[in-house]
């Protein structure tokens, strides 16, 4: 474990967070660090030669305030996609509902009811006869 101490007469720890996480900052650690039996390690000398931007504390304090801003409209648009998200499964569902209680097209009054038509098939197709059924005959078993 290496424990880093700033002078916060020239760099803000909350910026010094912020900035270590850069690619810039991890490409150079990636490229210092070595690897022993797949165990990834840097010494204190490596870390010590990194080389980090340290703009005014005026500036780190200026950019601060903008990132925190960005992360809270970040935070805000999760928020906002994760109720639409939500919402759009509602809607979905109200949808299926509406469909099948046949209310997502204007219904023409003069339509039979659907009651009405089913019969009027089973009338028809008792005044034809009895319809030959297809598919398999004599149980399902083939004989040879």
């Amino acid at each position: 474990m290496i424990r880093m101490r700033l002078d916060q007469n020239t760099i803000l720890p909350e910026w010094f967070a912020l900035i270590w996480g850069a690619p810039q900052i991890r490409e150079q650690i990636r490229s210092r660090v070595k690897t022993t039996a797949g165990i990834w390690k840097i010494s204190q000398h490596d870390l010590s030669s990194i080389t980090v931007d340290v703009p005014s504390i005026d500036v780190q304090a200026k950019e601060i305030r903008h990132i925190r801003l960005g992360l809270g409209a970040i935070e805000k648009c999760r928020v906002q996609l994760d109720t639409a998200t939500d919402r759009l499964a509602t809607l979905d569902q109200s949808i299926l509902a509406k469909a099948f209680r046949g209310e997502l097209v204007p219904q023409d009054p003069n339509d039979e009811p659907a009651s009405v038509l089913l019969e009027r098939i089973r009338a028809e197709r008792a005044a034809a006869g009895a319809a030959p059924r297809r598919g398999r005959r004599g149980g399902g078993k083939a004989s040879a």
